[in-house]
């Protein structure tokens, strides 16, 4: 991933039930461990509104059987529509794998939100 990419992602402002997280900081997750995952503008490209949505609902399919609220991050045309899955950050991973997405946020109670990245630059 390109290092200013992922400068982004460290960056970004991740909301989730009226709860502001940041990568590795405060407050820690209380919560069960969970992932946020979304379909949108897969490898970081931004696609069309209309694409976003039908990928968001390919993946709220893919979900049907792990309980999710929504989330959201990013602003503007970047604004995304996101998941808080409450599963395995493997399984999560798995999933933004098959979605095309560079990096998800993983949370672990009683921790501050992790960044895992998925795609290195070579």
């Amino acid at each position: 991933m390109r290092p200013a990419l992922e400068r982004v992602f460290r960056a970004s402002a991740y909301h989730v039930d009226g709860r502001l997280l940041r990568v590795g900081r405060r407050p820690l997750w209380p919560g069960p461990p969970a992932v946020l995952l979304t379909a949108h503008n897969p490898h970081s490209r931004r696609h069309p509104p209309g694409w976003n949505a039908r990928m968001l609902r390919a993946l709220d399919a893919a979900l049907r059987r792990n309980p999710w609220r929504e989330a959201e991050s990013g602003q503007g045309a970047w604004l995304e529509i996101q998941r808080l899955v409450e599963m395995d950050a493997r399984a999560g991973l798995v999933l933004a794998r098959r979605f095309r997405q560079n990096a998800v946020l993983v949370l672990k109670r009683h921790q501050p939100p992790i960044l895992v990245i998925l795609v290195r630059a070579p």
